[in-house]
């Protein structure tokens, strides 16, 4: 079948309630011209505004949780600070002695 004839069986086909069957059929005679104009074909790939911005939320509310446990009171920089200087004063004690 040329691409017109497909065309034209394919709007035909679309109107009937069999279209499924007849989609099986055409398939196969004119590949091309199905794919494109088949309502079946409505997959779309792609990422939505809606799956992005949750997930840009959940980036910050991960990045304010680990900021905030490394800079915090009692935080990972603190305690390490915290033990350097103990370590120091430790060695101080020892070299005194």
């Amino acid at each position: 079948m040329n691409n017109v004839s497909c065309l034209a069986e394919t709007s035909k086909s679309r109107n009937s309630k069999n279209y499924s069957e007849r989609n099986k059929i055409h398939t196969s005679q004119c590949p091309q011209t199905i794919s494109h104009y088949s309502p079946l074909n409505t997959h779309h790939s792609g990422i939505t505004l809606v799956a992005l911005v949750v997930t840009i939320i959940v980036l910050l509310i991960l990045a304010g949780v680990t900021i905030t446990s490394l800079l915090g009171d009692s935080g990972i920089i603190s305690k390490a600070q915290n033990a350097a200087n103990a370590t120091k004063k430790s060695q101080v004690i020892e070299s005194v002695r």
